[in-house]
């Protein structure tokens, strides 16, 4: 019995060590539910309120030592009380000197709950979070939250109060007293009540990603499909969470990219200019569909009808620089279900599923045909930081897949195609190229990674087409690089014109300047690159969170565990691979200074750690070949199991941020 226990065991390792992980995670998810307001209702103070002309600073402990707030609960469930604090002083300190006790009563004078302060603790903001024992039938009855002063102790805390409270804003907060006295202020507070139906919703989703991810573990541990078939079952699933779990427009630039591909659909190639300012004019109703960080409130906007009355003018001076070609995906969305409602929600996730499944269709083919770091490529495809840009309405997915397509692509005709380059690998080559070169300018350094094809080219001719293809992807990129330097030097990029005079006259600075901006923000851009600020709109999901150490520890492991000892890079094909990373990273860099750092800045703005994700898998697939390294003993199960529990953390993440 024993044996057959070890047995098991040792058969079982990875599955039952990642059941394990995900227990875990769930545990720390639901300790991160129960310190956020993804669950409440929130009913009270806003924090732009407390800092406004309407609020008094009250310093407790020297002229007061007791406040009784009165309070009618507008919902059942009342389950904590937020009160907010100032910092003494107006000065930023860690910690405030409390001694104090609060708590809760209910109309008769009985107390609910009371607690002993000694000190507050600070992190981001100054809120002290009273909880409360769920109070379930608590719609309509009055409570009174008391601050009572310990005796013959000190204390520097300053309490916020409204001066000017209005019963117009529906708040609904009674008498405040101050020592017995009665005045006009409300004490500066939001009450919260637990939501059934989040709590519902949540358990609901959880249990289905839980289940799934665990399933997908358990899969892909015993079966013995090949990696773009897992691929294609991983990205789906996780798609689709990423999709229906992030509101419309916010991912990354996302609303801005709604109004290019719109524009683009309705076949307004080029943005408009309005008073020397790119500027579009649109139905007023395609923007109305997502204003908020809300899944549930944005899938309520699937009943809002397109409104060609309502136009508005839209500011485009960060999309109007984009050619239509980086919008086929949601263009081919938007058009499709256009066909099927005149709803702009629905126009808006079709869209995302277009991108999405054309994205990922693009990957499954690249997965499959690349002779070398073929699980490379399948971990970079699975990062978070990948689907945050295929399954949202950025521009940045389909020129994702394309490059990495592109990549995979020539090193199947360079390593495994036994015959000649023929008409089609030309044409096909022609194509991605087109893309690469009129998508971000900054990536044209990749379209040099034909030069590596020139030996297999059976004649001259075919020589001088490679070459020629190169060239013609030169001539597109400088021709869309001209429209779009004119919406450039109107728009985010006003000085455009100074900084190029800059560098040119001032080379060293610009080194310097370059040197300056990675020696302070090479952290952020890690972080940002593998998928740590997915939830990017969102401030108390941290940067430093579990997931860019677990993806960097992946891209870090995963060059040594998939080594190809058939397949060897020469030295000029490592050569044109490190001039392509170096020349991208100066080009991003140099794009970055002109067009959004503003004159006498110290270091580049603008830069962000996703737009390096073309590059990491030449840049992997460099170590792969430089390092003579292999671990061959490490099981890539283990590894590919960790990528699913990075985006079922993610995943996670996405619910508690947007819920």
């Amino acid at each position: 019995m024993k044996d057959k226990f070890i047995l098991f065991i040792k058969k079982n390792f990875t599955i039952l060590l990642f059941g394990f992980v995900i227990i875990i995670c769930l545990l720390n998810f639901n300790y991160m539910l129960s310190n956020s307001n993804a669950l409440y209702y929130i009913q009270g103070r806003e924090d732009e309120r407390i800092i406004g002309t309407n609020t008094l600073y009250l310093m407790y402990g020297q002229d007061v030592n007791s406040i009784e707030q009165e309070f009618i609960a507008e919902k059942n469930n009342l389950s904590k009380i937020d009160i907010y604090i100032g910092n003494v002083s107006n000065k930023e300190v860690t910690y405030l000197l409390a001694n104090m006790i609060i708590g809760l009563k209910d109309s008769n004078n009985n107390i609910i709950c009371e607690y002993k302060y000694g000190r507050f603790h600070f992190d981001h903001n100054n809120v002290v979070t009273i909880p409360i024992p769920n109070i379930k039938n608590s719609k309509n009855k009055k409570y009174k939250l008391y601050i009572n002063h310990m005796k013959d102790k000190e204390s520097n805390v300053v309490f916020l109060t409204d001066y000017n409270f209005t019963k117009k804003e529906n708040i609904p907060f009674g008498t405040l007293k101050i020592d017995d006295d009665t005045i006009t202020n409300t004490l500066s507070m939001a009450v919260g009540y637990k939501s059934n139906n989040n709590v519902l919703i949540t358990n609901t989703i959880v249990s289905i990603i839980s289940i799934a991810s665990f399933a997908i573990i358990i899969f892909i541990n015993k079966s013995k499909i090949s990696l773009e078939k897992i691929y294609i079952i991983i990205a789906l699933f996780i798609s689709i969470g990423m999709i229906f779990l992030l509101p419309l427009f916010n991912g990354s630039d996302e609303e801005s990219h709604w109004a290019r591909a719109y524009e683009i659909s309705e076949g307004k190639m080029l943005s408009g200019i309005v008073d020397d300012w790119p500027t579009s004019k649109f139905s007023k109703s395609i923007f109305d569909i997502s204003n908020n960080n809300s899944f549930k409130r944005s899938l309520s906007k699937l009943s809002v009808e397109y409104n060609e009355d309502e136009i508005q003018e839209y500011d485009m001076q960060y999309m109007s620089v984009y050619s239509p070609i980086s919008y086929l995906p949601q263009v081919t969305g938007i058009l499709v279900s256009k066909l099927l409602t005149n709803n702009p929600a629905i126009w808006g996730y079709s869209s995302r599923m277009s991108n999405a499944i054309i994205c990922i269709l693009i990957l499954y083919f690249a997965i499959k045909i690349i002779p070398v770091g073929k699980k490379i490529l399948f971990a970079i495809c699975l990062l978070p930081s990948t689907f945050n840009s295929i399954t949202t309405l950025s521009a940045d997915g389909f020129l994702l897949a394309t490059v990495f397509f592109f990549i995979s692509y020539i090193l199947y005709l360079l390593f495994t195609k036994q015959r000649k380059l023929n008409k089609k690998d030309y044409i096909l080559l022609f194509i991605l190229s087109t893309i690469i070169s009129l998508s971000k300018l900054v990536y044209l350094p990749l379209l040099f990674l034909m030069l590596i094809l020139l030996d297999s080219a059976s004649t001259k001719k075919h020589k001088f087409i490679i070459i020629f293809n190169i060239i013609l992807g030169i001539i597109l990129n400088i021709l869309w690089g001209n429209i779009a330097f004119e919406y450039l030097s109107t728009g985010q990029g006003l000085n455009s014109k100074y900084y190029i005079k800059q560098i040119l006259i001032h080379p060293i600075t610009f080194i310097q300047k370059f040197i300056y901006t990675y020696y302070l923000n090479i952290g952020k851009y890690l972080v940002d690159l593998v998928g740590g600020r997915n939830a990017w709109n969102v401030n108390y999901i941290e940067d430093g969170t579990v997931l860019p150490i677990m993806s960097i520890f992946i891209l870090l492991i995963i060059p040594f565990i998939d080594k190809n000892q058939k397949i060897v890079f020469n030295k000029s094909i490592k050569a044109i691979f490190i001039s392509i990373i170096v020349l991208t990273i100066i080009l991003i860099s140099t794009s970055l200074y002109i067009s959004c750092t503003p004159i006498g800045f110290p270091y580049f703005v603008g830069i962000q750690g996703r737009y390096f994700l073309p590059l990491l898998l030449p840049i992997c697939l460099l170590i792969n070949q430089m390092v003579n390294i292999k671990l061959n003993k490490i099981n890539f199960n283990i590894i590919l199991s960790l990528v699913i529990c990075i985006n079922y953390i993610n995943l996670l993440v996405m619910l508690i941020s947007y819920l």
